[in-house]
Parts: C-alpha cells; structure tokens; sequence
C-alpha cells in the first residue's frame, strides 16, 4: 500500500483550472518536494521515502533517455507488484513516454497481442521473469543500477511530460475478440486523482492496498 497523493490539491475542485497543465507526476515530485521523508510506499516490511521513491525515478529515467526513449514513445512495463514497479511508471513518464503494461500472470498468447500491437520502443521488467518473448527493442531490468554512461546523458526530463499527452495504454480482456489498446491521457488521470481527493476525500494521510493489477485503469490511484 503507499499513501496517496491526494495532499497535493489543497481542496481544488477537481475539474476546470484546478488540473490544466498537471499530470500525475507532477503530484508526487512537488509531495516529494515538500517532504522528501515521508513514507511513499510501503512493500512488505520495506519503507520508501519520497525522496529515495524520486532518486530511484531518476536513475531508471536517465537508463530509458540512455535506451532512445523520448516524447510520445510508449515503454512496455511487465513487473512483479513492488516499488519497483511504481518507479518504472514514474520514469516513464519522466522521460514523456507512456507505459503498457503487461502482467506477468497472464498467458503468454495475450502477452505477445500486447507486445505486437503496443509498438514500444523499450521494455522494462525483471531477470527473474526472463526476457520478453517477441519483444525486440531495449530491455531494461529493474534491479540493474544506471551505467556511468546513462548517468552522463542529458537530464532524463528533456521534455516533461503535457497533460495531452498519453499517461498509459491498457489493453482490453479480449472477451468480444482480439485485446484492443485504449490510451489514457495525462489529463484525464490527473482529473480522476483529484476528484478523488475531493470525494471520498483522500489525503496525505491515508493509506490505499494495492489489489489490482496493473493492466486494470483502477490501478493508478
């Protein structure tokens, strides 16, 4: 479970002005900002600060630029629920990506329907699940550290992420046919979390389970 940023609206409405502009990782670093030792997520009996949660972002940011990632690129992500997982969205974002996701659980024929229709530049998982069957571009395991060379690049915020741009794309269960990707756009996310903290009223100091997998929109609260 992690705490959710809802702290970052100050009571905004959550519609109109109170989102122009925002994404969603706008809300964690300017929380991050604020107080960079709060609790960010809570995995098992591991604490991550906001400011570790942050350092960690960068860095697998600094890998993806490093990899060619840019603007508008999408980044399949297929990892296990942890904080690692969190810190592949917030460095895809970082770089003005957007992420696919990809449950590991599921069957490997959905996944290579992802993998063929989501055209990502680059991938991101982890050495214990293996390599992404099919997948041909870049993949970039989470436990590895940044390289000397990835670490030099340009900063991995060339070009920040818009509020028109696409935050992620999940692909549908496929029960009426093959899965189809639907793109979920910054604003749209950004509105939702808002609304969220306006009713129910979530705020800086509570506390969300995760449940659900990734792949399902709900997810991203």
């Amino acid at each position: 479970h992690r705490e959710a940023p809802g702290d970052a609206v100050d009571g905004e409405a959550p519609h109109g002005d109170a989102v122009r502009g925002e994404t969603a990782l706008d809300l964690v670093f300017a929380r991050a900002a604020r107080n960079p030792d709060a609790v960010a997520v809570v995995h098992r009996e591991r604490e991550t600060r906001y400011r570790e949660l942050v350092d960690a972002t960068l860095h697998l940011a600094a890998r993806l630029e490093a990899a060619g990632v840019a603007p508008g690129d999408r980044v399949v992500v297929c990892v296990e629920r942890s904080t690692q997982m969190l810190v592949a969205l917030l460095a895809t974002w970082r770089v003005g990506a957007a992420y696919v996701p990809i449950d590991p659980a599921h069957p490997a024929l959905r996944s290579a329907v992802v993998l063929e229709d989501a055209h990502a530049r680059a991938a991101i998982t982890q050495r214990a699940l293996g390599l992404l069957e099919g997948f041909e571009g870049p993949t970039l395991f989470v436990e590895e550290e940044a390289s000397v060379d990835a670490l030099d690049a340009p900063s991995a915020h060339a070009r920040p992420p818009r509020a028109d741009d696409v935050a992620y794309v999940l692909f549908t269960s496929g029960s009426t046919g093959r899965p189809k990707g639907v793109a979920i756009g910054h604003r749209a996310f950004a509105t939702f979390l808002r609304a969220m903290a306006h009713e129910p009223g979530l705020g800086a100091d509570d506390r969300l389970l995760a449940i659900t997998t990734l792949g399902f929109d709900i997810a991203g609260l």
